[in-house]
């Protein structure tokens, strides 16, 4: 017999995980920013990874045109206006 659910029901895949806190979906500030804010940030937390409990890359995130780009962000204005959103709700910080 399995020795656990992963091992038993065989669900597990392999790659990267973003933890995504309840408690940022259920600020007033998530819920009040747009769809294209809320993409950008799940875009931009893609980016991070972790090991041995800490991030390796904090600090290096981006949400440059030419990285976005490559996940299907076509327009610099709304881009643009995803970050000043962001910024606006304090979800990043721009350094």
């Amino acid at each position: 017999m399995a020795r656990n659910r992963i091992k038993a029901k065989g669900r597990r895949e392999g790659g990267i995980f973003v933890p995504f806190p309840v408690e940022v979906i259920n600020h007033p500030n998530f819920i009040n920013s747009s769809s294209k804010a809320k993409h950008l940030l799940l875009d931009i937390a893609s980016q991070l990874r972790f090991k041995e409990g800490g991030t390796v890359n904090n600090g290096n995130l981006t949400a440059s045109f030419s990285v976005m780009q490559k996940r299907g962000w076509n327009s610099r204005e709304c881009l643009n206006f995803a970050i000043q959103e962001l910024l606006y709700y304090g979800f990043i910080k721009l350094t």
